[in-house]
């Protein structure tokens, strides 16, 4: 999840000659942000097509309407080290105010990636340290994955794009639902959390993670056509 994100911004922009198709980028991650390829023409040679990724199953029935999640719960005390890299997970990017292909283009390799290092890296540390964790505490903990997780995805689909592919609808439509796709099964992670916190956490947390798992589920199943 960390790079692939970076070759799909990247390969976004007007290319003088046309190149050979690429191979995909493959990251191997469980977010699923994998076989995106590094070409302009692979986004502007190839038709939107139907599609339905392993993690966009069983949404024919979902509402497409989001679901309004409480403020969560205050954590214990024992959770003071999850909290804390709960924070550094939720924390935003900064997008540029320029849009055009070379400020993203250094945006992306600056500041976006060490933001995506970052965040991940703080995920990861907060999986291993709810892992060590044991009854009410180790639900709640799955609670602040989930509520975690669940900021990660909303921001990398804010990822911007260029304006050459916002101004043009193909592109535009490709681009974001490759977001969509590739955060799907991060959204379906965030659903098992959820759904762990909502059955042996305390009443407290149980609207709050119930919520999520509903949320987690509609925007798992979100398209952008």
């Amino acid at each position: 999840m960390r790079y692939a994100i970076l070759f799909l911004v990247l390969g976004c922009g007007p290319s003088p000659e046309p190149a050979p198709e690429p191979e995909p980028v493959t990251t191997g991650d469980e977010g699923g942000m994998s076989n995106v390829y590094a070409s302009e023409d692979t986004v502007q040679d190839s038709a939107p097509a139907e599609h339905s990724p392993p993690a966009r199953e069983g949404c024919a029935d979902v509402d497409e309407a989001p679901t309004e999640v409480p403020t969560a719960p205050v954590a214990p005390p024992s959770l003071a080290r999850t909290r804390e890299l709960r924070d550094v997970v939720i924390r935003p990017f900064t997008p540029p105010a320029d849009r055009t292909l070379a400020a993203i283009q250094e945006w992306v390799q600056g500041p976006f990636a060490a933001w995506m290092v970052s965040v991940t890296q703080a995920l990861e540390a907060m999986r291993t340290e709810v892992g060590r964790l044991e009854g009410a505490d180790a639900a709640v903990g799955r609670g602040l994955l989930a509520d975690a997780a669940s900021h990660l995805a909303d921001h990398i689909r804010a990822t911007p794009a260029p304006d050459d592919v916002e101004n043009d609808p193909r592109t535009r439509t490709l681009f974001h639902d490759s977001l969509l796709d590739q955060t799907a099964p991060v959204y379906r992670q965030v659903q098992a959390d959820a759904a762990a916190c909502a059955a042996e956490a305390s009443d407290a947390w149980v609207a709050h993670c119930a919520a999520l798992g509903e949320r987690a589920e509609v925007e798992r199943c979100r398209t952008a056509r």
